[in-house]
């Protein structure tokens, strides 16, 4: 079947292989639809939407075999496994905020050169469980330890020192 020129089809079924050639439009505003329910290939490249504010929605699963850019703002919500396997790697090559509560399991590594800066805003509390086994206070710079301090190299302490915390104590000066 070859047609020239504009056809109008209502509830139109077609069985079998079918190819559109050229330039070819679906629907003819915002509030048309177009259901596919069959797997669909789309040769590259393939573009959605004519501008930013357009949007796509995807409802279900949703699988990338390749890489995926996001050349504007990302958001995920609610709760995002990035990554299937501990040999995954995540890198972020921006500076990253996080608005709540961030918990790292395992092997942390803050910074990778001598020359990096780690700034930490608020109370430090290194814990075993729920107890605090050392804390600094950011306020004070008080640093409060339950175990043994050890220093290996110079130690300058400068204004009031406490030794012991009751006369039993045995304070050893040696050197």
């Amino acid at each position: 079947l070859t047609v020239d020129g504009k056809t109008t089809l209502e509830e139109t079924e077609i069985a079998g292989e079918t190819s559109l050639l050229g330039d070819t439009v679906i629907g003819d505003g915002h509030t048309n639809s177009l259901n596919v329910q069959a797997t669909a290939t789309f040769s590259p490249p393939m573009i959605m939407g004519e501008s930013v504010s357009d949007t796509m929605q995807v409802w279900g699963a949703a699988t990338f075999e390749e890489s995926l850019t996001a050349k504007r703002a990302f958001w995920a919500q609610d709760n995002v496994v990035l990554g299937d396997t501990g040999m995954d790697q995540l890198v972020v090559n921006a500076e990253s905020q996080f608005r709540t509560q961030l918990t790292a399991m395992g092997y942390v590594t803050l910074g990778d050169d001598m020359q990096d800066t780690i700034v930490i805003n608020g109370q430090i509390a290194v814990r075993l469980g729920l107890e605090n086994k050392l804390t600094i206070d950011p306020s004070t710079g008080t640093l409060a330890t339950q175990g043994q301090l050890s220093v290996q190299g110079q130690a300058d302490l400068n204004a009031a020192v406490t030794l012991g915390s009751g006369s039993a104590d045995a304070i050893t000066i040696r050197g």
